[in-house]
């Protein structure tokens, strides 16, 4: 099922690198906050979401611990501004 205007979370572990992405819902990788069926397994990655928006999506990924890489995928028009915490 899809969701417009929706954003999702990918933290994930690989290659010992722990990263987190924001994507739009519809995003392929993204798959509404499921994955790729290609992609990443469960034990590798956790999806957290929706997100009626980008700034709520990147507030959690900057909230999150530890995170070495942060970025926002190709699907995402614009990277929202960081909002002070």
């Amino acid at each position: 099922m899809y969701f417009p205007d929706t954003y999702y979370v990918c933290e994930g572990w690989q290659l010992g690198l722990h990263t987190v992405v924001v994507h739009r819902g519809e995003c392929h990788q993204c798959n509404d906050g499921k994955g790729s069926p290609k992609g990443i397994g469960a034990d590798r990655q956790k999806w957290y979401g929706p997100f009626s928006n980008a700034n709520k999506a990147m507030n959690q990924s900057v909230a999150m611990r530890d995170v070495a890489v942060l970025i926002t995928c190709r699907c995402v028009e614009e990277v929202p501004a960081l909002l002070a915490s």
